[in-house]
């Protein structure tokens, strides 16, 4: 993990890059109002997706560490 000038860049080096149904390897998390929240700060996906208001750090660290989780042990086929 670490800080650029684009946010916090977060990495999972235990996720296998072979298969599709792995999870995303790495993100960079920002954090910016919200707009449909009353203007609320919320941290927030590369891909513009919102994850957590960023009073709730402890609701977006687990939903970060969720989206970079591996859905499968490492070597292993994924389930279909």
């Amino acid at each position: 993990m670490d800080w650029n000038e684009r946010g916090l860049h977060v990495i999972n080096p235990e996720v296998p890059e072979c298969c599709p149904f792995a999870p995303l390897a790495e993100d960079t998390i920002t954090c910016r109002r919200r707009p449909d929240d009353f203007g609320m700060v919320w941290f927030w996906t590369a891909r513009n997706e919102p994850i957590a208001p960023a009073d709730r750090i402890t609701d977006a660290i687990a939903a970060i560490m969720e989206r970079l989780a591996p859905r499968h042990e490492p070597g292993q086929a994924a389930e279909r």
